[in-house]
This record gives structure tokens, sequence and C-alpha cells, in this order.
């Protein structure tokens, strides 16, 4: 579609995602030129979360990523010191707290709440075991596939009981996820928190087959944690013209170096334990499940 349609080297795009080098005949040639347009496309204030967390506000039915001057900040972008990356002229600079703060509520009430999260981990952990049970398939040729395709294609590629109910469970006649178990913040469980959260993927399905090992469960256990790269970073400069200087964000916003360096990715975040209904009724011992979980992150 890049090439049919708009006559672009799919190459260039790629570039500008992950900033490899490129084609000798492309402007991306110039270093200071692409990190500039990586950080339009993907960057603290970027076009892809102007636009996501309105969008994401509006279809969620809640208000709370509707209400930041979209226009405002648009006008406040400028270049940084360096003009390789964007900066905030000091009049956007309530616009872009305002966004910080917008992002900041949808993870808290829509991208982490443990409904959203658990169909997440019924998703990744059931892909997870497509991608090490079909040795000829690789992930490119299901990501190509149309939605409806690939989900038919995962349902029926299924080889086990347990990934086709997870597969059942989010994309049957009727909607079966698991149930969650347990939660742990590092506010009321720091040191258990600190131990699972920014783990990698693999790590935790060892943990949650160890898990349902040791309780008994009849299907598996999913353990769902923060990621290991943070997703919230808001490191940009806001711009005094008057006097031709550049002060990072978070040094002048006390909203943004509360809130993007501490509430997104350590306080809105948990850990948590899903469980098939059938197994979750089963798991009144939260104490019990929580001493046990220790005791295997320990020993994984």
């Amino acid at each position: 579609m890049l090439k049919r349609y708009w006559n672009v080297d799919p190459h260039h795009v790629l570039a500008l995602l992950n900033q490899s080098s490129v084609a000798p005949n492309s402007l991306l040639t110039d270093r200071a030129m692409l990190r500039l347009f990586t950080s339009i496309l993907s960057g603290p204030i970027d076009i892809d979360k102007m636009d996501y967390v309105f969008r994401d506000s509006l279809h969620a039915g809640v208000p709370y990523g509707r209400f930041f001057d979209q226009n405002r900040l648009l006008g406040s972008l400028c270049l940084n010191r360096s003009g390789d990356g964007l900066a905030i002229t000091d009049k956007g600079r309530t616009a872009a707290e305002l966004l910080v703060f917008a992002r900041y509520v949808m993870f808290r009430e829509v991208y982490w709440h443990h409904t959203v999260r658990c169909a997440t981990s019924m998703f990744q952990r059931a892909f997870f075991w497509h991608v090490n049970n079909n040795e000829n398939n690789e992930p490119r040729s299901v990501i190509a596939k149309t939605e409806l395709e690939m989900i038919d294609y995962l349902r029926s590629s299924a080889k086990t009981a347990e990934a086709k109910r997870l597969w059942n469970g989010l994309f049957g006649p009727r909607r079966n996820l698991y149930k969650r178990v347990a939660q742990y913040s590092l506010t009321e469980q720091p040191e258990l928190y600190r131990r699972l959260a920014g783990k990698p993927f693999d790590w935790l399905c060892r943990c949650a087959d160890r898990l349902a090992e040791r309780l008994g469960t009849q299907w598996p256990v999913l353990l769902d944690a923060p990621p290991v790269h943070r997703e919230v970073e808001i490191d940009i400069d806001i711009y005094y013209p008057k006097e031709d200087r550049y002060v990072p964000f978070d040094v002048v916003s006390p909203v943004v170096r509360t809130l993007a360096r501490e509430q997104f990715d350590d306080y809105v975040k948990q850990v948590r334990i899903f469980a098939d209904a059938e197994d979750a009724r089963s798991l009144h011992d939260v104490k019990a499940t929580t001493r046990l979980l220790g005791e295997i992150a320990d020993e994984t």
C-alpha cells in the first residue's frame, strides 16, 4: 500500500521507527533529520499520543482523555536546541501538562484496568504458546493477516486444550475471561512488586506455570506484571523565546515530575494473578497464594 498509493519505500518508514540507516537517496540519511521525524512520530509529545488518547477516551466512554487543548499544544511545538527533536514553547506548557495528566488517568482507569489486563494477558499467553509450538509459522505470517483471518487462524491452529480455552474465552461465541485472584501494588506489597515488575515475559510464564502446579489448578494461571521497558517518559524541553532558553519539562512542572517519573509506571501498574473462573472460585486464601508466589519468584 505504501508503494502503490504514496510511492513511499517501506524501508524509509521502518527507519523512522527504529532510527536505522536508510537508502542513500533518502532525505533521511541526515541523522538529525531522522531523529526529528522519529520524535514527531514517537516521542514525548507526538501525533500518535494526541490521537489515541482522545480517541480511546471517546470509544471507552470516559471523559479523561478529551480535555487537553490540542490546538494550543500543536501551535506551541518548536525545535529543540540541537534541531533534532521537538520542544514546546512556554505558551504550550499547560496544554502539555494536561496531556500528561490525561495519559496518567487513562492508564489508571482504562489501559491498566484489571479487565483490560486480563484479556491482554490471555492473548499474550496464547500467542506465546502459538509461536513456540508452531516451528514453521513465523509471527510475521500471522500478523500479516486481517483481524478476522488472524483470529480464525489462531483459534483453529491451537494445539492444546489450554490454548483453545484462552482463544475461545477471548473470541468464542460467548466471552469467558479469566478472573482476578490477587493483585500487588508498589504501595501495599512493595517487596513482591519489585521482584516481579519489569521481568521478561518468558520468566513470568515459568513462574505462572509453577504457581499453577503448586496450587493444583485445572487450567494455567496467568501472571501479569509491568513490562521491562517504561512506557511513559516525558523527556522534552520547554522553550522561553524571550530569553532564548531551554529548560527540561520536569524541572519547571511538578505535574510532569510527579506523574511521568513515578505515578505512571510505579503506581498505576500492578502485578496481578488471573485464573480460569472455575479455578478462581477455589483460590480463596490470597495470603497463601502470595506466599507461594514469593517463593516461586525466588526459585525461578
